[in-house]
């Protein structure tokens, strides 16, 4: 006769406690444990009673486990390498041909600063400290952390197969075989990513030309594992399952369509996949690289449910659930799903998300919703108004520098001479892109992504020069989507623009040496080089501010002394510029009005600076 497990009164602490006695035969399968014990961490009966009942339905799985354990270990003496073989051969066929899935891209791709990146690392890295602990003291440590680190694979390729192994060597072989598949999916992931993007290149261009576009399927197709080793396989008595009914994911619809039953991962890559038909290569990254945590938090939480079914207060309760994300988690933490962050984050006390952040983040994942509902697909837009809305942040500083600041900055060595380390790796570009962007009030990346031929000379005044800020070229992009002419101020021409300019190729960039991150953008690497320099000069409160972005702000103050807003709007590319920043025939004001401005301290340009 089996008696209910009941909690107890600790006789010395008053804590209630609650414990179960594990079966003699099942104690190798609990790390040798004679008992399940655990505190219910409280003296009244009442609560200790209510916490009990959880932890007792844990001890039944734990002791159920172990049984099965027990009751497989016959099966699993059966299983050689061959059979360990074909499931993982099994799971990487099925794991391949749903590579375009956002959700499991994410598992091979990362969001970084750069951009997206392999994941090859972290697949890698604790394969290469597992060989190199072979045969010494640490083996059996690293061979159990390592079990551990790969126990989601190794338990999805199981399931995969509808089968359950316990059996440690037999892990640890699954956990290194599915290591190096993962690492081979890693590089197809990043490769598969470049070629749909560049696909969809070719498809806008294809229909800006006024041609239906005829390119090649490039759409992964899943490989099938032997005959033989499924058979292997079902002999052993594992129900190997087909790709249709094994997958967890929703049925696939039909290609360019989507529905009420849609997943929200299925909407997220419809909508992805409309945004780059109509947007350049480069206008579509950085759209999409704001875009791609705020959906994978998406997709996690939601997982299958249908996007018709998704209500208000189940964004809200995702809202809740985003600011319980660490804010500036480590790589190693940023690899694991938002929950084990989440755990993570709660253990250690580390940052969470801001309400702002979430705030932002709904608002982002709110145009997929809208798309469905312009569309009549959905009644109505769950995102709306399920955010708790922002909370007003007290301002530290000014967002711009002060005129001392900027002393400060262009009296450091690099203004004056540049190291040939300097040069290789930025070229010109930590002289000119920081006094540039303090005479035009210009956004870093509409400079760093100039080309010379960007730079023009006033067809009715040949003493007048413009930087031509647009989105001419596929590599090129503007915020606004309206292009302009900035006005170069004589200071800068005085400085020695003119003179870098002639010593560049024709057809070549302002910066040659810079090139685009991940996220398609020119100026993150410079930025870097030039935020650390610049944290040498204590500047007040200098972590909250964006330190190029501040010559903007310090341009706007400034302006506001000298010249009328929608001029000052016309040159900085506000958004309610008007018509000023366009009529050719108020262009000189323009000229005349940053003329006008301040002139600043800055050593002149040399060649051999």
């Amino acid at each position: 006769m089996a008696f209910m497990i009941q909690p107890y009164s600790d006789p010395k602490s008053g804590i209630w406690k609650i414990r179960k006695v594990i079966p003699k035969h099942l104690r190798p399968f609990l790390d040798g444990k004679v008992e399940l014990k655990r505190s219910l961490e409280t003296k009244d009966a009442h609560v200790a009673k209510t916490r009990a009942a959880g932890v007792i339905a844990e001890f039944e799985s734990a002791i159920a486990r172990a049984q099965s354990r027990f009751d497989n270990q016959e099966n699993e003496q059966k299983i050689f390498s061959a059979q360990l073989d074909a499931i993982v051969s099994y799971w990487v066929a099925h794991e391949h041909g749903r590579l375009t899935q956002a959700d499991i891209q994410a598992r091979y791709l990362l969001e970084t600063p750069e951009g997206l990146a392999s994941m090859i690392e972290w697949f890698s890295e604790p394969l290469e400290v597992l060989h190199e602990a072979n045969g010494t003291s640490r083996q059996q440590t690293e061979e159990q952390r390592f079990v551990r680190h790969m126990s989601a694979f190794v338990d999805e390729a199981l399931e995969l197969s509808q089968y359950s192994l316990y059996d440690h060597s037999l892990r640890l072989y699954l956990a290194v075989q599915l290591s190096k598949a993962c690492i081979k999916l890693c590089n197809s992931a990043i490769d598969h990513e470049q070629l749909d993007r560049r696909k969809q290149e070719l498809i806008r261009r294809e229909l800006n030309r006024g041609f239906e576009p005829t390119l090649p399927n490039t759409n992964i197709d899943p490989t099938v594992p032997s005959s033989d080793a499924l058979q292997q396989l079902k002999d052993l008595g594992l129900i190997v399952t087909t790709k249709a009914t094994s997958s967890s994911a929703p049925s696939k619809q039909k290609e360019g369509e989507i529905s009420v039953s849609s997943s929200v991962s299925q909407l997220i890559d419809w909508v992805n996949n409309q945004k780059k038909i109509m947007s350049s290569e480069v206008g579509f990254r950085s759209w999409q690289s704001d875009r791609n945590r705020p959906c994978q938090r998406l997709i996690e939480y939601f997982a299958d449910k249908p996007i018709g079914k998704i209500q208000k207060q189940d964004m809200r309760n995702f809202f809740n659930w985003i600011i319980l994300c660490p804010s500036k988690p480590s790589l190693k933490i940023r690899a694991l799903p938002f929950q084990q962050q989440i755990d993570i984050a709660k253990k250690r006390g580390l940052a969470q998300v801001s309400i702002n952040t979430a705030d932002k983040e709904i608002k982002l994942i709110s145009g997929y919703f809208q798309q469905a509902v312009d569309l009549d697909i959905l009644p109505q837009n769950p995102c709306h108004k399920a955010s708790l809305g922002k909370v007003k942040v007290k301002v530290i500083r000014d967002p711009g520098y002060s005129n001392a600041e900027v002393t400060k900055i262009f009296s450091l060595p690099l203004f004056s001479q540049r190291t040939h380390a300097q040069k290789a790796r930025y070229g010109e570009a930590p002289y000119w892109l920081p006094v540039i962007l303090a005479y035009t009030g210009a956004r870093a990346e509409e400079i760093a992504q100039l080309y010379v031929k960007d730079i023009k000379q006033d067809s009715d005044n040949n003493e007048r020069w413009y930087f031509h800020i647009q989105d001419g070229r596929d590599d090129q992009s503007v915020k606004t989507g309206e292009s302009r002419r900035v006005p170069i101020c004589q200071a800068l021409i005085q400085l020695g623009l003119l003179d870098y300019l002639n010593t560049l190729p024709a057809e070549g960039r302002l910066f040659p040496m810079l090139k685009a991150n991940g996220k398609a953008k020119y100026h993150s690497t410079v930025a870097r080089y030039l935020k650390k320099v610049f944290m040498t000069l204590d500047i007040e409160h200098f972590d909250s501010l964006m330190h190029l972005h501040a010559f903007r702000h310090r341009f706007i103050t400034e302006a506001r002394k000298v010249m009328r807003e929608d001029v000052q709007n016309a040159i900085t590319g506000h958004s309610n510029a008007g018509s000023t920043g366009r009529n050719y025939g108020i262009y000189s004001e323009l000229h005349q009005a940053i003329d006008k401005m301040p002139v600043l301290d800055i050593p002149k340009w040399c060649l051999e600076s």
